[in-house]
């Protein structure tokens, strides 16, 4: 066992001297970080303001038509995503991305015509598998055609 030991000593002198052999000029210098230091500004001089990005207008064009249906009085007073009762006399709609409040126009081409309602979104919906982009209330519904027809193809318009 002392051999063994003996033996380990005798490497360990070796990578040891072989480590100071190589002299503090081999080792790499340290990087030095230097960092801005402000310049006060005098008392009494104004500071020139900051210039900040303008705020860009952003506008969403009309999306392609799409598929809207209309949900009525078996809903009436449920809970929609505003968490306000639903009312199928107002002039609502539910939209599964946009933000709720945002007022939107939805327009259907009838014949060389066009009709139009402005909604609010309050709700979320309707679901992906349905092929639909807008579910409006009846009354909205009302205003592009009958309810009997049941699912129109519309353009949706954000409103700015």
């Amino acid at each position: 066992m002392t051999r063994v030991f003996a033996a380990f000593a005798v490497i360990g002198l070796v990578v040891l001297s072989a480590g100071y052999a190589a002299g503090p000029s081999d080792v790499p210098p340290r990087r030095t970080v230097r960092f801005p230091v402000p310049v006060p500004t005098p008392v009494g001089e104004a500071r020139p303001a900051p210039s900040l990005p303008r705020p860009t207008v952003r506008t969403v064009p009309a999306t392609p038509p799409c598929l809207a249906s209309y949900y009525g009085e078996e809903h009436r007073g449920l809970a929609m995503a505003n968490g306000e009762p639903f009312d199928s006399d107002a002039l609502t709609a539910a939209h599964p991305d946009l933000p709720l409040g945002s007022e939107v126009v939805a327009t259907v081409a009838v014949g060389s015509a066009q009709r139009s309602v402005t909604v609010t979104i309050t709700d979320r919906g309707p679901a992906a598998w349905t092929g639909r982009c807008l579910d409006l209330s009846a009354a909205a519904f009302e205003q592009l055609a009958p309810l009997g027809v049941g699912v129109l193809l519309v353009t949706v318009e954000v409103n700015p």
